[in-house]
C-alpha cells in the first residue's frame, strides 16, 4: 500500500466512481461550454442535441489539409461507413478535422454515437455534458454554464469554433487551459490520479494499459483502505458503505473491463500534458520529467486540496518548461482582467474561479506565476483597501464565495499601472 500523507487526514474524497470511455479529449469539453447558456436553462436532450450538431457538422477540407485528414480516418475512422466512398474526405464532421490535426498529443477519441452496439442515437454524445457536470463546468441542475465553464470559455475565442480558422483548433490547449483542466481533473479524481501516478512514476518504459490498469486496481485499493480506516466520505456526502460498495464495483469493472476507467484517465491527461505517449504511433506511454515535481509537491502539501492552492501553478510551470518565476506583482492586474471576464449581470462571481482564471491569465501572457491561495488573498486584500467598492458574500459554511467590484471603481483600478 502507498503512504498516506503526514498531514491532516483526508476528511473527504476527490474521485469518480464511475468513467466513460468517450471521456477522452478536452477539446470536446471546450465545444460543450461554447454552446452552453449561462443562464437559460435545458434539459440533457436539449443540449446534447446542441453539441452533437456542433461536432459532427459538416466541414469541407481544404486541399492543404487532405493529406492529414487521409492518414486520420484511415487510423481512427477506418470503421465509419461515412468515410468509406472515395471522394468522403471533402467533407468531414467537424470534430475529425480536428483531431487530424498533427498538433495534438493524441487523436484518438471520436464521438461516434454508438457504443458497445446499442443503436441509441446520443449514446456517446449524451456522455460529454455529464463529463462537464463532473468537472463543474455546467450544472447538473438545468445544464448551464457555471463560473468554472466561463473560465474555459475565457480562455479562448470561441466565436471562431463552428468552421475551421487557420491557427485555431479547440483541441490544442495553451498553458492557460492546460492549467485549469489539471485543476479541474485533480478537483475532481486527485486522491485517484495521485495514486496512480505515484505508481507510475516507478514504472519503466514503457508504461502499457496493463499497467495503468494495475496500478489502478492499488490505487483504488489503497483509498478502500483509508476510507475504511478514516471513514471518510465521499463530497455527495455519501455514506462510508456506500462509497466503499462504489470502490468494489470500481475494482471488478477494472479488472474485467479496463478501458471504460483507463482512457478518462489516460487521455486527458496527454492533453495536459501531465503524461506523454512514447510516440504517435506507439500505445505505450512515459511519465514527463516535471510530473516527478508535481509529485513531490502533493506529497509535500498533504491533500490535494493544499496543493491545487498552493503548489499546482508551479508544477505546471515546471512541467511545461515555462519561463518566469513568481510573479505577485502581476496578481491584481490580472484579477481585474478575470474579473471583467467573468461578472453576471448583476456583478457577482466566484472568487475561486477568478482566481483561477487570474492565475491561467497569466501563464498565458507569460509573466511568471502566482499560485491560487496568492490570488485569493490579493483579492482580500482589494476588499480592505476598496470596500465597499469592492465585496463579498459568503457560503452558509461562512466561507468567502462571491466577489463584486463596483464599476466605476473597476474602470479606475484597472487604469492604474
Amino acid at each position: 500500500m502507498l503512504r498516506q500523507p503526514t498531514s491532516s487526514p483526508l476528511s473527504t474524497i476527490k474521485w469518480l466512481p464511475y468513467a466513460r470511455r468517450s471521456w477522452q479529449r478536452l477539446g470536446h469539453l471546450k465545444l460543450l461550454c461554447s454552446i452552453a447558456s449561462p443562464s437559460q436553462s435545458t434539459d440533457l436532450e436539449g443540449i446534447t442535441s446542441r453539441f452533437r450538431s456542433l461536432v459532427t457538422q459538416g466541414t469541407k477540407v481544404p486541399e492543404a489539409d487532405k493529406p492529414n485528414i487521409t492518414r486520420y480516418i484511415k487510423s481512427h475512422r477506418s470503421n465509419s461507413q461515412q468515410y468509406k466512398s472515395p471522394d468522403s474526405t471533402a467533407t468531414v464532421e467537424l470534430q475529425d478535422y480536428y483531431l487530424a490535426s498533427p498538433e495534438i498529443p493524441s487523436q484518438s477519441g471520436a464521438l461516434t454515437g454508438r457504443f458497445r452496439q446499442v443503436s441509441y442515437a446520443n449514446m456517446e454524445y449524451v456522455e460529454i455534458p455529464t463529463w462537464a457536470a463532473n468537472l463543474q463546468l455546467i450544472r447538473r441542475a438545468n445544464y448551464t454554464l457555471t463560473d468554472r465553464g466561463k473560465v474555459v470559455s475565457a480562455l479562448a475565442d470561441y466565436r471562431t469554433y463552428s468552421k475551421p480558422v487557420s491557427g485555431i483548433n479547440p483541441f490544442v490547449l495553451n498553458a492557460g487551459e492546460k492549467y485549469v483542466f489539471a485543476y479541474c481533473l485533480f478537483d475532481s479524481d486527485g486522491d485517484i490520479l495521485w495514486r496512480l501516478y505515484r505508481q507510475l512514476a516507478t514504472s519503466t518504459e514503457p508504461i502499457t494499459k496493463d499497467d495503468i490498469r494495475r496500478c489502478l486496481v492499488n490505487a483504488v485499493s489503497d483509498l478502500a483502505k483509508l476510507t475504511r480506516e478514516n471513514r471518510v466520505r465521499s463530497r455527495a456526502n455519501e455514506s462510508v458503505a456506500d462509497v466503499l460498495n462504489k470502490m468494489n464495483a470500481m475494482i471488478k469493472t477494472l479488472e474485467n473491463e479496463s478501458d471504460q476507467l483507463i482512457n478518462p484517465r489516460v487521455e486527458p491527461l496527454l492533453d495536459c500534458s501531465l503524461l506523454d505517449r512514447l510516440d504517435r504511433r506507439s500505445v505505450g506511454h512515459r511519465i514527463p520529467v516535471g510530473l516527478t515535481h508535481l509529485i513531490a509537491e502533493i506529497d509535500r502539501q498533504g491533500s490535494i486540496g493544499s496543493f491545487l492552492e498552493k503548489s499546482l501553478a508551479r508544477s505546471m510551470v515546471v512541467l511545461l518548461g515555462l519561463d518566469g518565476g513568481k510573479n505577485l506583482g502581476a496578481a491584481r492586474r490580472s484579477i481585474l482582467k478575470s474579473y471583467s471576464q467573468l461578472k453576471s449581470g448583476l456583478g457577482y462571481c466566484s472568487i475561486r474561479e477568478v482566481a483561477l482564471l487570474s492565475v491561467a491569465n497569466c501563464l498565458n501572457v507569460g509573466t511568471g506565476y502566482f499560485e491560487l491561495d496568492e490570488a485569493e488573498n490579493e483579492i482580500m486584500r482589494l476588499q480592505k483597501e476598496f470596500a465597499p467598492g469592492v465585496r463579498y458574500t459568503k457560503d452558509r459554511q461562512g466561507n468567502v464565495a462571491l466577489l463584486k467590484i463596483d464599476p466605476q471603481l473597476l474602470k479606475d483600478l484597472d487604469g492604474k499601472p
